[in-house]
């Protein structure tokens, strides 16, 4: 099983961060909103796989963002998802202008409110995390 980490980007206005998914056929989610992260390697803790991954996707360090664990997400393997996966979820505080943050990987980048997020093409595993955990996400 994939072990893998998130992070719900959140800013003051209570606005989740997200980017378009590139769309790529072998890729997990196509075209679908995603919050960061990735896969871990070889004996990466999930900060340590994280942290790797926040630099690879928009060159920031993790640390400004004060991540906080909130919990795990087992991802079942289907026709979006390309293996079973144990997602490590961390929430953190974003107070980044948009327009200056450099995005490595996927199309776009987009502040969204929780409800805005519940209609868009955006996995429902995380959809369910945030309906379950939106007094953890939002405190």
């Amino acid at each position: 099983m994939e072990k893998a980490s998130k992070i719900f980007l959140i800013n003051s206005q209570k606005q989740i961060l997200l980017y378009l998914r590139d769309n790529k056929p072998r890729i997990c989610y196509p075209e679908y909103w995603d919050i960061f992260g990735g896969a871990a390697e070889k004996n990466e803790t999930p900060l340590e796989s994280l942290k790797r991954e926040i630099q690879e996707e928009i060159e920031q360090e993790l640390e400004i963002f004060k991540p906080e664990f909130i919990g795990n997400i087992f991802f079942k393997k289907d026709k979006l998802n390309l293996a079973d996966a144990d997602v490590s979820i961390f929430k953190g505080e974003i107070d980044l202008d948009i327009d200056k943050i450099k995005l490595n990987e996927g199309q776009r980048l987009k502040f969204f409110t929780f409800d805005k997020i519940l209609k868009l093409k955006f996995p429902r595993p995380y959809i369910e995390f945030m309906v379950k955990n939106k007094d953890k996400l939002f405190l």
